[in-house]
């Protein structure tokens, strides 16, 4: 007997076909079913001789059917797992709804509706099997510009979201009474967290000595016993580290994963996946290190156009996106996890990690102006964890909890502009650490407390006059060049075999000349040009330089000491006009312009310029 084919999968062939006619302006390639989504879909523009130039921005579509849509609005109830699927994707997706009586298509872009809309009319949504969604009728595939400029927008808005750590605490949602019934139990909560065992490594970090406290924790981890205590080493351990050092981030995960395996053995799950956010943490923070090196990089390349958004096209940056939108959605999953299991003590000891994390990222890309500093505001009070936060410091009554998370959320009000909240908040944070008695937290929390007193915006060069520029030695522009370039996200210690750094080292370098002009007094150095990259970072000394006397000659070099090292070789050995100037003899900016318009100098350089101009006498 023949296999019969249901409407449904008519319907359902005749669909795609309608979406492939009416989308046949884009590249539009189907999809295994497997993946959960229908189409992805590329982008196209107009252009010369009536070709498509395709761009690269992607989404993709879901399609589903209907024989009708009734009503004004179009309505289909979607799985909560879908929902989940489209909320994680690093791409746009766009719902379509075919209407097969009014042959019509019907679009809402996913991501957008969930912000937008499930969010805020049901906030407990996750919580459903299945969400009924309204999708106008005005939004059809007629017209696709409409589509373009949603799809656009979305893809801007899922990237910003992304930077400002908004995906992070989705869907996370607790009550008042469950802090209630955390308060009533957080002195053995306490005590069961730290163990008495780890109490004086923990008395040693609050002195500061992270290194004692490690040989302690190592102590206690090599206990031949794999219990409680060995885990919580471990834990302690992995907190000796700084996650923003990537070398000490790889050694985190690996004490992670090991504890991690033992809290499963253990059956201490509160612990394993307050670990796992650690874990996860640590990750970012690579993640993030990668990112900016090519942001950075990207930038010396005189990438332009909306920078923000143009960036996110390079097919690594692509990558990385993607991979920190599944790492989110693994702490979440784990911080819903210490929820619903009752572990709330260890679900409020993860925050501080995810807003540190969360903060560091802000600052990051905002002295990068890949953030828009101006927006920074608006972004942020869509962000769950923050809210929760303070929710938290409202109902509970503790110390180390006022001290952790006192710390991270003024860290996370001072990168996001808010001064007056960061201030409050390290407030708060310094008196729980004084309860504690822990005097390298307070110390530490006061320092930040007077950087956010006396430079309420982070981010803000500070002013200086010419009068004072031209005033200072060379030594002195050259400390300012490089305070303006770590605000640009450019770290001109760290360990990198990038060209484009090394190159702003040397312009940076090339700064100080003092030491070639203690050679002679007669020696002259002038700057022929800046670089594309030097100009755009105002560091004028990366380029063509010259080195001249009025005795001798000429040598030009990108690298002034080896134009120095070469002009000495060739002009100085035996020099009768030789006349070194005193040891601390310091120029500034004024002298280095006076000395570099030498009329003499100026007149070698119009006869270099114009190769006519000879002295035939």
């Amino acid at each position: 007997m023949a296999k019969k084919r249901s409407s449904n999968q008519q319907l359902e062939q005749a669909s795609r076909g309608e979406l492939l006619s009416r989308l046949n302006e884009f590249v539009v390639n189907s999809l295994d079913n497997d993946f959960g989504l229908d189409f992805q879909i590329t982008l196209t523009e107009q252009g010369e001789d009536a070709h498509q130039e395709v761009q690269s921005i992607n989404f993709y579509i879901q399609l589903k059917a209907s024989e009708e849509f009734a009503g004004e609005q179009a309505t289909f109830d979607l799985a909560t797992d879908d929902l989940e699927l489209y909320v994680k994707t690093s791409q746009p997706v766009v719902l379509a709804l075919y209407d097969d009586a009014a042959d019509q298509f019907y679009w809402k872009v996913m991501q957008d509706y969930i912000w937008d809309t499930l969010n805020n009319e049901t906030p407990g949504w996750r919580e459903q099997k299945y969400n009924r969604l309204h999708v106008s009728k005005q939004n059809t595939f007629e017209d696709t510009d409409d589509l373009k400029d949603a799809v656009v927008a979305s893809q801007k808005r899922i990237i910003r979201r992304q930077n400002m750590g908004l995906g992070l605490g989705e869907g996370i949602h607790f009550s008042s009474a469950d802090l209630g019934e955390l308060n009533r139990e957080i002195s053995s909560s306490l005590l069961n967290f730290k163990g008495h065992s780890l109490i004086k490594s923990q008395e040693l970090m609050q002195q500061g000595n992270t290194e004692e406290a490690r040989e302690t924790l190592v102590e206690v981890y090599n206990a031949p016993k794999k219990d409680e205590g060995k885990l919580k080493a471990l834990v302690g351990l992995a907190h000796t580290y700084n996650s923003l050092e990537p070398e000490e981030a790889v050694t985190i995960i690996e004490l992670s994963e090991k504890a991690i395996n033992l809290a499963q053995d253990l059956d201490m799950d509160g612990l394993g996946y307050y670990t796992k956010i650690h874990k996860h943490q640590s990750e970012l923070f690579i993640l993030l290190e990668k990112t900016e090196e090519i942001l950075v990089s990207l930038k010396f390349q005189g990438e332009d156009a909306d920078s923000f958004f143009a960036y996110y096209f390079n097919e690594t940056l692509t990558e990385l996106l993607e991979e920190k939108i599944r790492i989110f959605g693994k702490i979440n999953d784990a911080l819903n996890q210490l929820i619903d299991g009752d572990h709330l003590y260890e679900f409020i000891m993860s925050l501080p990690i995810v807003l540190d994390y969360m903060s560091n990222q802000i600052m990051r890309l905002t002295q990068l102006q890949i953030v828009d500093k101006a927006a920074l505001g608006d972004d942020k009070r869509d962000h769950p964890l923050v809210e929760q936060c303070e929710q938290i410091l409202d109902i509970v009554d503790d110390p180390e909890i006022q001290m952790l998370l006192g710390k991270s959320l003024g860290r996370y009000y001072y990168f996001t502009l808010e001064p007056e909240k960061s201030k409050a908040h390290f407030t708060t944070g310094i008196k729980g650490a004084e309860e504690l008695g822990d005097e390298y937290t307070v110390d530490f929390l006061q320092e930040l407390l007077d950087d956010v007193e006396d430079r309420p915006d982070p981010y803000e060069r500070e002013e200086v006059s010419k009068e004072e520029v031209v005033e200072m030695s060379l030594s002195e522009y050259q400390e300012i060049a490089k305070d303006m370039l770590e605000v640009q996200g450019i770290d001109l210690d760290a360990d990198s075999e990038d060209r484009t750094v090394d190159a702003v080292r040397l312009g940076v370098k090339d700064i100080d000349q003092t030491e070639y002009f203690r050679h002679c007094e007669h020696l002259r150095i002038r700057q022929l040009s800046t670089s594309p990259l030097g100009q755009w970072l105002s560091l004028h000394t990366l380029g063509m330089k010259m080195v001249w006397c009025k005795h001798g000659g000429a040598i030009e070099s990108v690298n002034l000491e080896l134009a120095f090292d070469g002009f000495i070789d060739q002009y100085c050995e035996g020099c009768e006009h030789h006349c070194p100037r005193p040891d601390d003899w310091e120029p500034n900016l004024s002298w280095w312009e006076e000395q570099a318009q030498d009329p003499q100098l100026e007149e070698f350089l119009d006869k270099r310029e114009d190769p006519w101009a000879q002295d035939f006498g």
